[in-house]
């Protein structure tokens, strides 16, 4: 049995991390007790601010090494979005290709706000894993 779970409230939603036995049962009970017109759905967790902080830390480590990317030197939010499309070509996952507003092409979406804790571990891995292929070494 699982203690004390991870129970989240709101005026419009309630959810639980489902860890054990206790947590379950909870959540069951919440499905037998829902008004109609509820809506039930099982998600994997999101990301967390952890895993989203570890991120901005590769992105600013790019920005600040020596490294180019199209010639010229990027900043962070630069290699953010370098990096979201890149994993995103590299996992199959689609990316929003858009005109932009003079002209070029602008990749639009690119946030972690709505990964999973999974995708966020694969984005990481492939961050540091890009890093080191271009020579970059990433400090904890």
């Amino acid at each position: 049995m699982d203690s004390a779970p991870m129970v989240r409230r709101t005026d419009k939603s309630l959810s639980v991390i489902l860890g054990g036995t206790y947590s379950r049962q909870l959540a069951h009970t919440w499905v037998d007790g829902a008004p109609a017109g509820w809506v039930i759905s099982v998600t994997q967790e999101h990301r967390t601010l952890g895993q989203s902080d570890k991120f901005w830390t590769i992105c600013s480590m790019l920005a600040k090494s020596d490294v180019t990317w199209d010639g010229d030197r990027q900043d962070k939010q630069s290699w953010h979005d370098l990096l979201m499309h890149g994993w995103m070509i590299a996992t199959g996952k689609p990316v929003r290709l858009k005109q932009g507003l003079e002209g070029g092409l602008v990749s639009v979406g690119l946030s972690t706000k709505r990964l999973t804790k999974t995708e966020m571990i694969e984005l990481l891995d492939y961050a540091v894993a890009w890093a080191a292929a271009h020579g970059i070494e990433m400090k904890e």
